[in-house]
This record gives structure tokens, C-alpha cells and sequence, in this order.
């Protein structure tokens, strides 16, 4: 599956890493993603691993000089931002988180558009400004679902 952002970025769903190998040839065959949680982000200067979860391996990434243009000085400053464990320590001292809702939210939500958009078996067009699909009632109404009461509306 693959959806297409405003500016024509491509963000293609995989079933599994071979496909990013051998289909896309987008890492070299020496990575090793590991983990249960995560993607691959592969751009014009290089490509980056980002995995989480049980049995995770360390953040990859080539050239290396990714790592000094995002404020880290190696992949293993890269593993220490555990956005898990940072939400928590914030609700406890009501610091600022390491992201901000917003990214979390459209991360959040990405997912849930490409599940409505498997559902439905076919392209779904998304306005994130409204929140909603353009111009699908269809889709609409898998955004949310009926509330038991009191909440009901």
C-alpha cells in the first residue's frame, strides 16, 4: 500500500523487510532491522531504521553523517530517546515531551487511515486540516464509532 503526502513524498507499506531489501533495494543487504514496531526511512541522502519494541536492535542508518545532521552524535544517541518511557517521565514531572502531540497524533493517524483504506479496498483521498476524507461518506464513518450511553450524543 502506499499513500502519497501533499508534496508527493511516497510512503509505501511493506509486509516484511525483504520487500525493502530485495523489492526496493532501498538498505543494503548487511541491514538488520530488528523489532516489533518501526519502519525505514530511505530518502535522496541516505536511509535510517526506526525500531522499537521487545528484541529491538540498534537504530541503523547510511551514511553515517545522517546521525550528526539530526543532533546525534551515533546510532546508540539515537536509542536513548525512548518516547515511552519520556511520555511517562513528563505526565510524572509535567515536563515537556522529547516530540510534540502533534507529530505523535499524525503518526497515530497515518495508521488508522491505511487500516480504513484496506477495509474499504480502495485509494481514499485525506484532508488533515478537516480530519476527514474528501468527499466519502464510506470512509467517514469508519473514523469513529457509536458511543454507549451516557456518552452517546
Amino acid at each position: 500500500m502506499t499513500c502519497r503526502y501533499a508534496n508527493g513524498t511516497l510512503l509505501h507499506h511493506v509486509d516484511n523487510w525483504d520487500v525493502v531489501k530485495e523489492v526496493y533495494r532501498a538498505v543494503p543487504a548487511t541491514a538488520q532491522p530488528r523489532g516489533t514496531f518501526g519502519g525505514v526511512f530511505v530518502g535522496e541522502r541516505g536511509w535510517l531504521t526506526s525500531m522499537s519494541g521487545v528484541g529491538s536492535g540498534p537504530i541503523e542508518g547510511e551514511p553515517e553523517s545522517l546521525f550528526a545532521e539530526m543532533g546525534l552524535r551515533s546510532h546508540q544517541e539515537a536509542l536513548a530517546n525512548n518516547h515511552h518511557a519520556n511520555w511517562f517521565e513528563c505526565i510524572r514531572t509535567r515536563a515537556q515531551p522529547s516530540s510534540y502531540e502533534e507529530i505523535g497524533h499524525r503518526s497515530a493517524s497515518l495508521g488508522l487511515l491505511v487500516i480504513a483504506a484496506h477495509k474499504l479496498g480502495r485509494s481514499l483521498k485525506w484532508n488533515p486540516a478537516e480530519e476527514e476524507f474528501v468527499g466519502d461518506d464510506a470512509a467517514n464513518r469508519l473514523l469513529s464509532r457509536a458511543l454507549r450511553e451516557p456518552w452517546a450524543i
